[in-house]
Formats: structure tokens, sequence, C-alpha cells
């Protein structure tokens, strides 16, 4: 019930362009969805730089 409640005063909304989202769950509408790049499935574990690297981590994270 508290939740039903929280949702009328603060509904959810897209985190890109703050619209009303249909219901929970989302983090953005359709349009923002649609527009946010996604980062390819292998990457650095700690910066997120796209490449396939031998202990997860890209040179200059595991340098540091």
């Amino acid at each position: 019930m508290l939740q039903a409640l929280l949702d009328v005063l603060y509904p959810p909304a897209c985190i890109a362009c703050a619209k009303v989202l249909p219901g929970p769950g989302a983090f953005f509408c359709e349009p923002c969805d649609t527009a946010v790049e996604r980062l390819p499935p292998v990457c650095c574990r700690t910066c997120a730089e796209p490449g396939p690297f031998p202990a997860g981590m890209c040179p200059r994270c595991r340098a540091t």
C-alpha cells in the first residue's frame, strides 16, 4: 500500500527525459530506450572499455 501511495505522489519517471513512465520496473521511456547506445557484451569490468581482455580488465585499469 505504501508503494502505491509513493507511485501516486512520485510517479516513476524516465531518467533521461523525466517523462512519466506507465509503471515501475523500467528506467527509460520507449524513445529514450531506443536512443541509448548499448555497451558491447564483452568489456573491461572496471571502466567498461569495449573489448575482450585476458584478466577481464583493460591494460589501463590493470596498471592502476
